[in-house]
């Protein structure tokens, strides 16, 4: 298979898991939706660095800007999902006046979360992302179109 077909397959493979899963994460009811989201942004990023070189350092700059920014939206919210999913579990290790504290770390860590689902959601929705990601979808239509 020729390299720049290879590096058409891994992205659209990338960028098809990444917007299979973002309806999942913008509802925000199961936090695997971002969960798959930041996964699909880091393997396209990834993927950008072991094909990048067949296309130039400018060909997939503005790709590698559009999923980097993706990345460090949902890179908390998945952080919080995780720690706030988590923290029951460690209340149950916890000598009991010690597990009665952890409610205002709890509020603490919804509060933050919630606060990054508003900037995700408000980046999910930004005109800049949707032409990035509009561009990106159009790079990978020639792509595909050449072999």
């Amino acid at each position: 298979m020729p390299f720049r077909e290879a590096a058409a397959r891994v992205f659209r493979a990338g960028f098809e898991a990444l917007r299979a899963a973002e309806p999942v994460a913008r509802v925000g009811h199961d936090d695997e939706g971002v969960h798959r989201m930041r996964v699909a942004t880091r393997r396209l990023r990834a993927a950008f660095r072991i094909f990048g070189p067949a296309f130039g350092e400018r060909r997939l700059a503005g790709a590698q800007r559009l999923f980097g920014k993706t990345g460090r939206m949902l890179g908390p919210v998945r952080d919080l999902d995780v720690m706030l999913a988590r923290l029951p579990g460690l209340s149950l290790d916890l000598p009991d006046p010690l597990a009665g504290e952890l409610e205002p770390l709890l509020q603490l860590l919804v509060e933050l979360r919630d606060d990054g689902r508003k900037r995700m959601l408000a980046w999910l929705a930004s005109r800049s992302r949707l032409h990035a990601m509009e561009r990106f979808e159009s790079f990978l239509e020639r792509l595909e179109g050449r072999y």
